[in-house]
């Protein structure tokens, strides 16, 4: 586990881990299936946000319940619609994902994602193609603030 996971992690004994299923999201749910067991009284849930965008989201439904089961971690399923207008279909699916986020975290939980480097580089190249200035070149930090609570980003570090 990382030391940037260990030392958030200590103050906050509910964790709630996005899981989309694919090999990031799954090396991260196993990193804190491994830490729930050395740490006793830590709860551990996962939430799979159902876009509906693929003609295998079902299936990757499925791949994360067998997942979840193997490894005995609570996992909420939350379907969402995507308004069709507007923003992009990726930021749509984005802000979507974190409002369900926000809807499922429980009172004294914090969050965890698996954005790594590559996602920081690709957030940041996006922000420089729409000519963000300095403010929206930032870097997503390890830590933040997320819906009265903190989301952590173990793999930044």
């Amino acid at each position: 586990m990382t030391l940037t996971l260990n030392r958030q992690l200590l103050t906050s004994r509910q964790i709630l881990v996005a899981f989309s299923g694919g090999l990031d999201s799954t090396v991260l749910l196993h990193q804190l299936v491994q830490w729930r067991a050395e740490n006793p009284g830590v709860t551990l849930r996962a939430i799979h946000v159902h876009h509906g965008l693929s003609a295998n989201a079902d299936a990757w439904v499925r791949h994360c319940e067998n997942i979840c089961q193997q490894w005995q971690v609570p996992l909420v399923v939350e379907r969402v619609q995507l308004a069709q207008e507007g923003l992009g279909i990726e930021a749509q699916a984005r802000q979507a994902r974190y409002q369900a986020f926000a809807r499922t975290l429980l009172p004294g939980e914090v969050l965890v994602t698996a954005q790594h480097l590559d996602d920081q580089c690709e957030t940041f190249l996006l922000a420089l193609k729409r000519g963000s200035g300095p403010a929206g070149l930032s870097a997503m930090g390890e830590v933040s603030e997320f819906a009265g609570t903190r989301l952590i980003r173990p793999l930044l570090a």
